[in-house]
């Protein structure tokens, strides 16, 4: 009786893993085929820029002469980072996920693997799922339920075809869970865990380097390893191996901030390396109106149910049934997450609901249980399939105008991509071109030197604020400076009033000429000027 059950659950499972295979098979063509390669945004964008700067040999810089000639203003925005004695721009996010991105160029020679590799960790981001389902709750059928929610999540196809960070972080996530769940694991060998715990802290300090805030998952585990008793948990030899692992790794976070931001407690998001005029978290952002898009917390709740829907109704049930040795750490992972972007100046919603994939396999592995346990309720397996069936179509029918605007969006940029190209065709190689809104585009794609004037207000640290006032007198030393050099000068009107007024500063000094053949490009020329009327020094707090 019992070869009879054992040889049934084996055959259940091979059914589970088939399933599985189909899927993700089905879907890594899918994403592959929709994966975005002409990217406009200033993170995506950057980050392959970075990728190709890299396979190139080129390390993370952004090499632009005229930050030589007159300040290092002219560079995309991803590529803020400023070192002394180097006329250079660095890359302001962390090199993990632009390695990753390199590393198929690297070995193939081919520069157009970037684009798919974000759309391969996706797939692989799946898989792992269902390995971390299988270790949680051990049942494959919950497994593989949890793992088609994540990949029937618009979210995860939005983000899981370009080259954003957040699939890749998800993914790290995941290989530290899982090696870290066997590393607590009654079988196997001393020397198989320590060798799952030092795993487990690599690819969790990794996923550092591709996202800081995956800091909260570092977190999560260690508040359960406080809170839990240690016979549940790792044993101390593995536990010390584990953490020694994490305390070396942030050690070497620490050690990069200060090489290469300019201060172990620096990042791309301090003051002095040119983030906004606001903190970056706080409590009152909350349910407080934060500085983008609104109310983190309740947007947060917002784009959740943007994904889930009524399957978030199952996630409490899931929880209720999960085994107890794993409430505590699943419970942590989510609620320290969750409550980091709920005070973040950017509210998760939109674009930056993102933020909350690395997040999303746990949830779908608690509504897969959740679902499952109801399905328990009905003994006629006619009607669990039924159910399957209408949460599947439900699924399908919640992704479709997903994959329908992604296709729609790749028609689009390469599209913009052309006009781009086209619109710079009618100005000189050598131009500069003043702009905001198509920093990136112009930067990236119109081969064409870019003062970024956004950038031009600089930081005072001894005043604690941004320098706005030197702003019409650093932009004058610029543009006089590049005017006198012999270099072109457009400026692109991009909304009104400009950002700064920098049209009306302009206008004060400079005759703008509206260029005939590319429509809201001004000229920007001065037939008396012999000097420039500002000194450098001017440009500097």
């Amino acid at each position: 009786m019992g070869d009879q059950v054992s040889g049934h659950n084996l055959k259940e499972a091979h059914k589970a893993q088939w399933i599985l295979f189909f899927l993700v098979t089905v879907i890594t063509v899918a994403f592959i085929l929709l994966a975005v390669r002409t990217p406009m945004t200033a993170d995506t964008a950057g980050y392959e820029f970075a990728a190709r700067q890299i396979t190139a040999g080129n390390g993370l810089a952004f090499d632009d002469p005229n930050n030589a000639l007159v300040g290092k203003f002219f560079s995309p925005f991803a590529f803020q980072i400023k070192h002394l004695d180097d006329f250079r721009l660095y890359l302001g996010f962390p090199p993990g996920f632009p390695l990753l991105l390199a590393l198929p160029g690297i070995i193939t020679g081919s520069i157009e693997t970037i684009h798919y590799v974000v759309p391969m960790l996706a797939a692989i981001g799946l898989l792992l799922t269902f390995f971390l389902s299988n270790r949680l709750v051990e049942n494959q059928w919950v497994a593989l339920l949890g793992t088609i929610i994540l990949a029937f999540m618009p979210i995860y196809w939005r983000f899981g075809t370009e080259a954003w960070s957040e699939v890749p972080a998800m993914v790290f996530v995941l290989l530290g869970y899982i090696f870290y769940l066997r590393a607590r694991n009654v079988d196997g060998t001393d020397q198989t865990k320590v060798g799952y715990a030092i795993l487990a802290g690599i690819a969790l300090i990794y996923s550092l380097f591709v996202r800081y805030a995956n800091i909260t998952f570092l977190l999560s585990i260690g508040m359960a390893e406080l809170i839990t008793g240690p016979k549940e948990l790792l044993k101390p030899s593995k536990k010390w191996i584990f953490y020694g692992v994490l305390f070396v790794g942030l050690l070497g976070v620490l050690a990069f901030n200060h090489f290469y931001y300019g201060g172990v407690r620096l990042t791309s998001y301090s003051p002095e390396n040119g983030w906004y005029n606001f903190p970056p978290f706080s409590i009152q952002y909350a349910f407080g109106a934060s500085p983008i898009n609104g109310f983190s917390l309740i947007e947060a709740g917002k784009s959740l149910w943007e994904n889930f829907s009524p399957l978030l109704l199952f996630i409490p049930v899931g929880w209720w049934a999960f085994p107890r040795s794993f409430r505590l750490i699943v419970s942590l992972t989510v609620v320290s997450s969750i409550g980091l972007y709920a005070i973040y100046a950017f509210a998760p919603t939109g674009i930056n609901s993102r933020f909350l994939i690395p997040i999303f396999p746990f949830l779908a592995i608690l509504a897969a249980q959740g679902v499952y346990v109801l399905l328990l309720k009905f003994h006629d397996y006619r009607l669990q399939r039924a159910i399957i069936l209408i949460l599947f179509l439900g699924l399908a029918w919640h992704l479709y105008p997903e994959i329908t605007s992604l296709r729609l969006q790749k028609a689009n940029l390469e599209t913009a991509v052309s006009n781009v190209r086209a619109t710079m065709a009618s100005t000189e190689e050598n131009a500069v071109i003043m702009t905001y809104a198509w920093v990136d585009h112009i930067t990236y794609y119109g081969n064409r030197s870019v003062l970024n004037y956004r950038r031009i207000p600089q930081y005072d640290s001894v005043q604690d604020k941004y320098r706005f006032d030197l702003f019409e007198p650093c932009l004058v030393y610029v543009v006089d400076t590049l005017l006198l050099s012999g270099t072109p000068v457009y400026f692109h009107e991009d909304q009104s009033p400009t950002l700064y007024n920098a049209k009306d500063i302009l206008e004060k000094y400079y005759l703008l000429t509206p260029d005939t053949q590319i429509p809201m490009f001004l000229r920007v020329t001065n037939d008396e000027l012999i000097i420039a009327r500002e000194s450098a020094s001017i440009c500097k707090p």
